[in-house]
């Protein structure tokens, strides 16, 4: 997924380039005369659509490259969409306490209080349906994702925050082999991201952490293993502390550190969606 300015926006000759965010309904953030401008002035949709972003300041879209044959396929009204995306779950990307004051009195509040409520999991669009009184679903996401500027994320199964426990959950497994490779990366060519397409900044050691969380190990076999580690390969665990950098030298020492460390890297990884149960 990209970022391209909206006058990329142009059938090609082997293909066509269309948003894959929810398109705006022109009737409901203009008044008669700019409409009745646009369609006197602009006579295909495309050249409407770069009007409207210039006038409302649209600075990015984000585009699917598609075969030409599929333009006929392409849905805006917002009817259409709602059938088009009843398989999805939607959330919010951070949680936006102030959306419950932005949709207050407004037919988007119950479905906004809910995506707040249940922050960071996800809802699914049968439960959003249930929320909405009156209008399409569509409408009422896309007026939540207006008003926190791009906050709503769709996911094509829902999103569970769940703990480290042993016997039950553990990080994806899909993700191992890769993880392995990052472990032994010297280059630092690839990057680790999240199932929501994160940054996670993990170091050397972090990566071993993620192999250790396998449903299989406590938190005593994860500190003991990353200590018999340490010194089989000669790392030491340092830690930033007001600005001092503090190296743990002493297993006693190494083992109080981890035993917290891991209590906090693996709250971070639920953060994250990034266990799994089995």
């Amino acid at each position: 997924m990209n970022e391209i300015a909206p006058s990329a926006l142009l059938p090609r000759n082997d293909g066509i380039l269309e948003d894959i965010a929810l398109h705006y309904d022109y009737s409901e953030i203009a008044n008669d005369t700019v409409l009745e401008f646009a369609k006197s002035y602009f006579k295909d949709r495309i050249a409407k659509d770069q009007m409207f972003d210039f006038l409302y300041s649209t600075q990015f879209r984000y585009a699917l490259l598609t075969k030409e044959q599929n333009k006929n396929d392409l849905v805006f009204d917002y009817g259409e969409i709602d059938k088009n995306i009843k398989d999805l779950h939607i959330s919010l990307a951070t949680k936006y306490e102030h959306l419950r004051v932005l949709s207050r009195g407004l037919a988007m509040e119950r479905l906004a209080n809910a995506l707040v409520d249940i922050y960071p999991n996800s809802l699914s669009i049968k439960e959003a349906f249930g929320l909405i009184d009156k209008g399409s679903l569509s409408e009422h996401i896309f007026d939540i994702n207006s008003a926190l500027n791009g906050g709503v994320n769709f996911h094509t199964k829902a999103q569970k925050v769940l703990k480290y426990e042993v016997g039950k959950t553990r990080v994806i497994a899909s993700y191992k082999g890769f993880i392995k490779y990052l472990a032994r990366d010297k280059n630092h060519i690839l990057d680790f991201v999240t199932p929501e397409n994160k940054n996670a900044n993990f170091g050397e050691l972090d990566y071993e952490f993620l192999l250790l969380l396998d449903g299989k190990n406590t938190k005593s076999d994860i500190v003991k293993k990353l200590i018999e580690k340490c010194q089989k390969q000669g790392i030491t665990i340092n830690e930033n502390k007001d600005g001092k950098i503090i190296s743990y030298k002493t297993v006693a020492e190494q083992q109080a550190y981890l035993n917290k460390a891991v209590d906090i890297f693996a709250k971070g990884l639920e953060d994250y969606f990034m266990f799994e149960e089995f």
